[in-house]
């Protein structure tokens, strides 16, 4: 150690912004304990007990390498972060993965990304970054997780967002978006948060993923999902149908998919959003409605047979492929269905400009509010969920797509 300028610098590293990002026992002890052997020590004493300048400086340089790792061991590892609730921040967008190979892709030391493991032994070590998999008991059953591919993050979330999400708004975005091309720049993040602080568009959906492709632009939903994956179309309807229809005073009435007009605008593809937490947790309790009834439809021929009604379409992927994440095709779309006909906003955003269009305006949509709208869709859902929890099938996929593992 080099003079008598080292240690008064330490102490002021100390004394600032060491203390300030840990707490609980640790905080105790590092910032009342530490200081008072380095006060002790300063102070001389009986000759007996002198200690060199090096040797002072070798004390408190001991006691902090301690304290600071033994600190941010408990602040980066800790589920709840206690660093996400001092970010003055509104928005945290959770990079999703499923793989330790997807570590080099994820962002590091960023208040408005945060790493979503989604796969058992893949937590990315030394970071911040939520393990959903102890989150949801469906997320150690390695066929369900394939089926519902993202879902099992987002709805992991969901379920502890008041617990383990201190922001208003959440997002998801892929560990892949980079290579995709959807990452969010600089100008498009700044661009987003500067909307939801301002709440300049209210409750809405904001999405920068419109295609397989950046420039794909979707705006034929039905007609885009039909043709990569047949039969689309019929298991919206089908799906939608059994959790809003089926315990309805008259289920005859109702018939077909919630129809989505091919009216210029475009709508969100895959996992590439932002909304605010409680929306997400009013949707995620439809999307679990709706992986049940995907389940009570289509389980038997694919786990039986390997069959999936919607692996056989225009897409070009392995058919095998396609079949093991079979529900998965609805679900890359289904927020879409529920944005639109609850009367949400939705907002496109582009990824590298920032810039912002609004997507089939409120005034113009054709949305079926005798099934979206309160309050029949909330009592649909309590029917739905109560039905299936009375009368389960043996695997209780409602449950332990709820209940923590």
């Amino acid at each position: 150690m080099a003079g008598s300028a080292v240690f008064p610098k330490l102490e002021h590293f100390w004394g600032g912004r060491m203390v300030e990002q840990h707490g609980g026992v640790m905080h105790y002890f590092c910032s009342s304990f530490v200081p008072l052997v380095v006060k002790k020590l300063n102070s001389g004493g009986p000759s007996r007990h002198k200690r060199t300048v090096s040797h002072r400086q070798r004390i408190f340089i001991l006691l902090l390498t301690l304290c600071t790792v033994v600190g941010l061991h408990f602040s980066w590892t800790s589920q709840e972060s206690v660093s996400l609730s001092v970010s003055k921040e509104p928005l945290l967008i959770y990079q999703q993965y499923h793989s330790v190979g997807a570590h080099s892709h994820l962002y590091n030391s960023t208040f408005l990304y945060r790493g979503l493991n989604q796969a058992e032994g893949c937590l990315r070590p030394s970071s911040r970054d939520l393990d959903a998999v102890p989150l949801l008991k469906i997320n150690t059953d390695s066929y369900y997780q394939n089926l519902i591919c993202e879902y099992t993050g987002i709805l992991a979330v969901a379920a502890h967002a008041r617990a383990l999400h201190p922001r208003p708004w959440v997002g998801f975005q892929s560990w892949r978006a980079a290579q995709k091309g959807f990452a969010l720049q600089p100008r498009a993040e700044a661009s987003l948060l500067s909307a939801i602080s301002s709440r300049a568009h209210g409750d809405a959906l904001y999405f920068w993923s419109d295609g397989g492709f950046p420039g794909e632009h979707i705006s034929d939903f039905y007609g885009h999902c039909n043709f990569i994956h047949e039969h689309c179309s019929r298991v919206f309807a089908d799906v939608t149908k059994e959790v809003l229809g089926r315990h309805a005073a008259d289920p005859a009435a109702y018939s077909g998919a919630p129809p989505m007009p091919v009216d210029g605008g475009t709508y969100a593809f895959m996992s590439y959003f932002v909304l605010p937490t409680e929306s997400l947790v009013e949707y995620a309790r439809f999307a679990k409605a709706a992986i049940v009834a995907l389940d009570d439809s289509y389980y038997y021929p694919h786990k039986d047979g390997g069959f999936c009604i919607m692996a056989h379409g225009g897409g070009g992927a392995d058919a095998a492929y396609e079949s093991s994440h079979c529900y998965c095709y609805i679900l890359e779309r289904l927020i879409n269905v529920w944005a639109y006909h609850t009367g949400r906003r939705m907002i496109y955003v582009d990824a590298t400009t920032g810039n912002m269009e609004e997507q089939h305006a409120l005034s113009n949509r054709t949305m079926w509010m005798q099934w979206f709208q309160p309050p029949h869709f909330e009592e649909s859902l309590e029917k739905f969920e109560t039905f299936h929890n009375e009368n389960g099938n043996g695997r209780n996929l409602l449950r332990r797509l709820s209940e923590q593992g």
